[in-house]
Parts: C-alpha cells; sequence; structure tokens
C-alpha cells in the first residue's frame, strides 16, 4: 500500500478494515471462496498446499510488502491453498470485488498490482 498514489490511497482507506490476526488462524482454506484481500502490517501470511493425506507444504509467504488473496483471486475466486497466519498482527483487509473495482477504475493501481503479480512469477521456480 505504500508505493500507491496518495490520492488511490484515500481512495481506498474507506474500505480498509485493520483487522487482528492471531498465529495458526486460517484466512480461508482450500476450494473456499475467497471474499477478503489482506495488506499484511506486521504479520506473516502463508498460502499452504493441503495433500489428501492431510500433509502441506507452504506454497507462498506474504508479508508487508504484498497483498494476500487478490492475485488468486483474478484467476478464480476458490482458494487454491488454506491461507494461515504465521505470528500474531495485523493486517487491513478490503472485499476482493471492491479491490477489483478499484484497480479496474484507477491505473495507477493496476500498475501497482501488476509489478506485484510480476514480481510474484519471477520467483516461481521453474523446470530445467
Amino acid at each position: 500500500m505504500a508505493s500507491l498514489e496518495p490520492e488511490d490511497f484515500a481512495a481506498l482507506e474507506p474500505h480498509l478494515e485493520v483487522v487482528k490476526l492471531k498465529r495458526r488462524q486460517v484466512l480461508c482454506e482450500t476450494g473456499e471462496t475467497l471474499r477478503y484481500a489482506y495488506f499484511p502490517h506486521d504479520t506473516v501470511i502463508s498460502l499452504v498446499a493441503v495433500m489428501e493425506d492431510g500433509s502441506s507444504a507452504e506454497m507462498s509467504i506474504c508479508g508487508r510488502e504484498g497483498v494476500v488473496g487478490l492475485l488468486t483471486a483474478l484467476i478464480s475466486r476458490q482458494s487454491f491453498g488454506r491461507y494461515i497466519v504465521q505470528m500474531d498482527g495485523t493486517a487491513s483487509w478490503i472485499d476482493v470485488n471492491k479491490m477489483h473495482e478499484f484497480g479496474n477504475a484507477r491505473p495507477s493501481i493496476r500498475r501497482v498490482l501488476g509489478h506485484f503479480l510480476g514480481a510474484i512469477e519471477a520467483l516461481q521456480v521453474r523446470p530445467s
């Protein structure tokens, strides 16, 4: 959020709600509809793949540098994995539909989200 233009943040701010998150709190389960995007302030949130046998593997992790849930919601409204809070802290959340409206209406927000998506894609492991 720090990279947003002041006028974009001012437009978003009334739609953001600060929430307290607890370690091991599940924000969304695999297959559930993603309703909120989270902007961590001082916490870390993981996206975890849950296997049929109950075992799990961390797919990605996000802190104050990014947003959780929004990019997945661009592809599918259903979560690809379980979102788990890794440490107590706070985040701002916004309804994903509202966030998409802002992204569509404000090119600078769309650009910031595009840069974040590009950074995530660059980190993906590619087979040799």
